[in-house]
């Protein structure tokens, strides 16, 4: 049985392994006995496993932004998930090193083994039955509250300096300034208002003229030629398919569809609105269309707006027309206030509207800064609920957190279509990964693909993808630029391009970081200065400190983002966090002092251990204990050495010590680390 992971972990292929180890093992039919029912009850794990994977697979995103019980209840869920590969991952090393012989299956191991699956199993059936078993949603499941949002008609307001009329002026004289065919993409994140100029282009006076027909297609997803030639011909009104049952399933064959386009289309000038192309499943489908534009009997302009940067990539290499994308940025505070102000003009002249006075400029610039981050989308949404204001209302609505709003929580995330139930099983784990990271933090691409990599978010078994390279290291990098592209095409980041610097970078919005905090919860934690300003007041007081020690001990990741980080907080991580995974030093200049030894031999669950830019000397011996380690970052540091026990890490894949002045050398015996696929080593600072 195929099971897809909650935490980035294939957890039937393993357990299958060790039940085919244990069969092994047995050197009597007295063993085969005990340790058939070893075999029965890893079975039972494993379909009670399945089952909650369907149940979190299903969660309602709506839920985790509004219910605390919902993140509670998926936290929990990933925990238990997490423990369940620790052990499996765990006793599956052991056997590996010990060999199927050399394991002890002794009474002892049998009962030990057979008690914690079924603490395992306990732990997992508590998450399945009441009081935790919520209503959840139900597959194509679709609330029409949240619909429309971002296909309201764009407030354009009449100062010359406003962004937008720019960028519709600009979009124009492209469409117009090709003789023959073109096409022209609107690139950009959700909510900064593609969809918008697009129909504001699309209805220009300009447009009007120059084209005889304009046909606006909805594509919302990936590009389907029959679907779109559909459509167009729908919208042109063509009365031989009137009578046609359904646009996706046509009753003539598709190259009759394409005579009946052309033949319309003849000797005019057509504009085509692509709206959301998200990708193209077969690059074919779009080779195909883009020929039809190419015929000389009529003239053809496409417009499309996508989310996905690869798409004007796509475009570009296959098209044999004229193609010119326009990234469109996110709009000034000053234009977004602009909209505000709009949106309370029309209100001021409602005969229902209690207002009788206009917003001031100030209060909407205040309102836009604090709230709509350059999102003109937002503008829109809380234009329309702050328009209704008085005017001391809309001062006081400046004290408020925006994300105290469960109505305005509850409208936002949805029309960014970042729904948690929609999103597939590998961005289930890396999205609430994000919130590890500070709102402004840079992404390096590579950088990122480590860490997944060593977080067991990228697997080879990943079904319906073809690898081009039988090796390893090739078919995980290739695996991950595939992961990478996904986020992309999601608007989770954005290149970011300061200085246009050849290799790109990345930067993801805050409301998309806001929304990875509300579904990463308490498993997630950054030791940031607020949070050590926290234990440090709640220790020199003397105060109960049980809220930080419950949030160490549900923590699985931790990442370092403040200057100094004191003994007594380290013991208390080493006291309650025996499960963390993950510790990332994401800044430079940490204080963090010395290692201790007992560190690590309390958290032997961690995969990806960075202790970059920090002011360590040296690493314990107790290193070699962490046995699922993949990632070891000491670059930067004025470490010396590496622990001889360095080579016990048979599972590590990264070894990066970049700018460590003081390395002299590696330990013996690193051919040991037959796993390790990266290895960087400088010393220059």
């Amino acid at each position: 049985m195929a099971l897809e992971f909650v935490s980035g972990f294939i957890v039937s292929s393993l357990l299958q392994e060790l039940v085919d180890k244990i069969k092994a093992s047995a050197a009597d039919t007295i063993g085969l006995a005990y340790h058939s029912d070893v075999e029965d009850e890893l079975k039972q794990l494993e379909a009670t496993y399945v089952k909650i994977q369907s149940m979190l697979d299903n969660v309602d995103g709506r839920d985790l932004i509004s219910s605390n019980w919902h993140q509670k209840w998926v936290a929990d869920i990933r925990r238990a998930c997490y423990e369940t590969e620790d052990f499996t991952e765990g006793l599956n090393l052991e056997i590996l090193e010990k060999g199927d012989a050399g394991f002890p299956w002794s009474y002892w191991t049998k009962w030990g083994l057979s008690s914690k699956i079924r603490e395992l199993q306990r732990n997992l059936l508590h998450l399945i039955n009441p009081p935790y078993h919520f209503f959840v949603k139900t597959p194509g499941f679709c609330d029409a509250r949240h619909l429309g949002v971002d296909k309201e008609p764009m407030i354009v307001p009449d100062d010359e300096s406003f962004q937008r009329k720019q960028d519709k002026e600009s979009i124009i004289r492209l469409l117009l300034q090709s003789s023959s065919s073109s096409v022209v993409l609107i690139a950009g994140m959700f909510g900064v208002g593609k969809t918008a100029l697009a129909q504001v282009v699309k209805n220009d006076s300009s447009i009007q003229s120059h084209f005889d027909h304009r046909l606006w297609v909805p594509v919302s997803g990936d590009f389907n030629l029959m679907k779109v030639l559909c459509s167009m011909i729908l919208d042109l009104q063509l009365e031989q398919i009137k009578e046609a049952r359904s646009i996706y399933s046509p009753p003539f064959p598709e190259q009759q569809y394409t005579r009946l386009f052309m033949g319309l289309c003849k000797e005019r000038r057509i504009l085509i609105v692509l709206d959301d192309l998200c990708n193209f499943v077969k690059p074919q489908d779009w080779e195909d269309f883009q020929s039809l534009l190419l015929d000389p009997s009529c003239v053809f302009a496409v417009l499309i707006t996508t989310r996905n940067p690869r798409v004007s990539s796509i475009v570009a290499s296959l098209s044999r027309s004229t193609t010119a994308s326009y990234y469109l940025q996110q709009m000034s505070d000053e234009d977004c206030g602009l909209i505000l102000q709009k949106k309370a003009d029309i209100a001021a002249v409602n005969k229902r509207t209690r207002c009788g006075k206009n917003m001031s400029a100030v209060v909407a610039v205040q309102i836009a800064e604090k709230f709509c981050k350059g999102l003109p989308l937002v503008a829109n949404m809380i234009g329309n609920r702050l328009s209704l204001k008085q005017e001391h209302s809309l001062s006081t609505m400046l004290q408020k957190d925006l994300w105290c709003m469960p109505e305005f929580r509850e409208q936002i995330f949805p029309a960014f279509r970042l729904n948690y139930s929609d999103l597939s099983f590998f961005l289930k784990n890396c999205f609430p990964y994000f919130s590890l990271f500070p709102k402004e933090y840079v992404y390096r691409k590579d950088d990122l693909a480590r860490l997944w990599l060593a977080e067991g978010y990228i697997k080879p078994q990943f079904s319906g993808f073809q690898y081009s390279d039988c090796s390893e290291y090739a078919i995980l990098e290739e695996l991950a630029n595939h992961y990478f592209d996904d986020v992309l095409s999601q608007s989770i980041l954005q290149i970011y391009h300061p200085f246009d610097q050849e290799a790109h970078v990345y930067k993801m919005h805050e409301f998309v970081h806001r929304y990875s905090q509300f579904i990463g919860s308490d498993m997630y934690i950054q030791l940031d200065e607020q949070f050590v300003g926290a234990f440090s007041s709640s220790t020199s007081q003397m105060l109960n400190s049980a809220d930080i020690t419950t949030r160490y001990r549900n923590c699985r990741h931790l990442s370092l983002l403040c200057p100094s980080i004191a003994r007594p907080l380290w013991k208390d991580i080493e006291r309650h966090s025996e499960g963390l995974r993950t510790i990332l030093s994401l800044s430079e200049h940490i204080s963090v002092g010395q290692v201790s030894y007992t560190l690590f031999l309390k958290l032997q669950s961690l995969r990806v251990l960075n202790l970059s830019g920090t002011d360590i000397s040296e690493l314990p011996e107790s290193l070699g204990k962490l046995k699922h380690l993949r990632l070891l970052d000491v670059s930067k540091t004025d470490i010396q050495e590496f622990p001889a026990s360095i080579t016990d890490l048979h599972m590590l894949q990264f070894l990066k010590a970049d700018q460590c002045p003081l390395l002299l050398q590696l330990p013996k015996k690193t051919r040991k680390l037959f796993h390790l696929l990266h290895l960087r080593l400088t010393s220059r600072v």
